[in-house]
């Protein structure tokens, strides 16, 4: 390796890289790296080199059967080989656990709790709006919308309506969530674009635009 006493003098001081003043071999007048005495433009331009070539490979290759799952939306897939346990059963997307596997795992462990379904199931019936709120965030993700909210957002959103559907104006003892600009048509998942509505709005309202839908209710001209 070449010395030079602005290279030990970095060695000194513990830097990484130093400064010469004079052009590499490839005419970059950039600082060097003090180990093993390269020039950082040079090493910035490999790098690039590589990744170029990493991108032409991995662009000639063909995806994995999960990759594409996951490129397709899939929440299962299959690689026509066993998993360790021996099934030939379609895997989680997710996980790429099989899903005869998970099957077997969770009735092993219901019949060794034999107090986990009912404990389960009084959790969801207290939680409920927590594992609504839950389910619409997972599927507007799901969908590639933007933003999400909370059940406390919801709940906001019900006092702000005064306890009324945002249509019709009929108390809602329960209520649908109504994206206002339906996911369909690039509406986004987060507070500002949700209201509450009675069961009979939502569902004629479905994924109409909002003002086409205000103009059949005779609320727009």
């Amino acid at each position: 390796m070449r010395k030079s006493a602005e290279r030990e003098q970095a060695k000194l001081e513990g830097r990484l890289t130093y400064f010469t003043g004079k052009p590499c071999p490839s005419g970059h007048i950039a600082p060097r790296y003090t180990s093993v005495f390269s020039c950082t433009a040079c090493h910035a331009v490999r790098e690039e080199e590589k990744k170029q070539r990493n991108a032409i490979r991995l662009a000639d290759k063909p995806l994995s059967p999960r990759k594409q799952a996951q490129k397709d939306g899939a929440t299962t897939y299959n690689t026509g080989k066993p998993c360790p346990r021996g099934h030939f059963a379609n895997r989680h997307t997710s996980s790429a656990a099989c899903s005869e596997c998970a099957r077997d795992d969770r009735l092993r462990y219901e019949q060794e709790n034999p107090t986990y379904k009912s404990r389960r199931k009084s959790y969801a019936t207290e939680n409920a709006e927590a594992y609504r709120n839950h389910a619409r965030n997972r599927r507007a993700k799901r969908n590639l919308s933007e933003g999400q909210h909370t059940k406390e957002d919801i709940l906001d959103i019900l006092r702000m309506q005064m306890g009324k559907c945002a249509y019709c104006r009929v108390e809602l003892a329960k209520w649908h969530v109504d994206h206002i600009m339906p996911i369909s048509l690039g509406g986004h998942n987060g507070r500002r674009n949700l209201q509450l509505t009675c069961k009979p709005c939502n569902l004629r309202k479905s994924s109409k635009d909002p003002l086409v839908f205000a103009r059949e209710l005779g609320l727009l001209l």
